[in-house]
């Protein structure tokens, strides 16, 4: 696989990739990230008094811990897992025959830093943000849409990886989402990729799916 030159507006080091659909690829490298507990936020049980009472969080503006993966449209599933996985040493984690595909790091880690969604053409569907609580995430998207940006689809909870999620239309039509509590992978190698029916690909609980929330905008 070819090395190519780093994206005009790129910044940092490392190795600069295509994948077999077009897309650039840095591959550098990063400081491991303690382990993940049970969740970053507490639930308002009966007796945990530093939330007794009022309960709710203050309003604050809300600032994203990290990135934590990226979705991509792509005509051929198979030919791109392959490279992710055979190239970039990524593993599946889950998938949907023929519809999307999600993989995780070689160490574990959360449920997918990659995902791909077939589609007649290439393009970016979104980028997803680790925010601390379900309580960030609605304040995140309430302060995009207030500021004028489109909604995208939520609040609510996927099946595969389990997070809570909020998208909200970015200014090309693509989408960044907020989320949270996403599933962990054991790193220990033992996890075992598994098939899914289709209604397991969007989600447990939510408001309905909007009509344009998996199309591919990208020209």
């Amino acid at each position: 696989m070819p090395e190519i030159d780093a994206p005009h507006n790129a910044f940092g080091g490392g190795l600069w990739l295509a994948d077999p659909d077009g897309h650039p690829v840095n591959v550098c490298e990063e400081g491991a990230r303690p382990p993940r507990t049970s969740g970053l936020f507490t639930v308002n049980t009966p007796g945990h008094y530093a939330r007794s009472g009022r309960g709710c969080p203050p309003r604050h503006g809300v600032r994203p811990v990290r990135l934590g993966h990226v979705l991509l449209h792509t005509p051929d599933l198979e030919r791109m897992v392959g490279f992710y996985t055979g190239i970039l040493g990524l593993r599946l984690t889950d998938r949907v025959p023929g519809i999307i595909a999600f993989m995780h790091l070689p160490r574990g880690g959360d449920h997918h830093v990659v995902a791909l969604l077939h589609d007649a053409r290439p393009g970016f569907h979104h980028a997803s943000f680790e925010v601390e609580s379900p309580d960030e995430i609605g304040m995140g998207a309430q302060a995009v849409i207030g500021a004028g940006y489109r909604d995208g689809w939520g609040f609510g909870r996927h099946v595969l990886g389990s997070n809570f999620f909020h998208y909200v239309r970015d200014p090309w039509m693509s989408m960044a989402e907020y989320f949270c509590d996403i599933d962990q992978i054991p790193s220990d190698g033992s996890w075992r990729p598994g098939d899914h029916p289709p209604e397991d690909a969007l989600y447990r609980w939510g408001p309905p799916v909007p009509e344009d929330f998996g199309r591919n905008y990208e020209a």
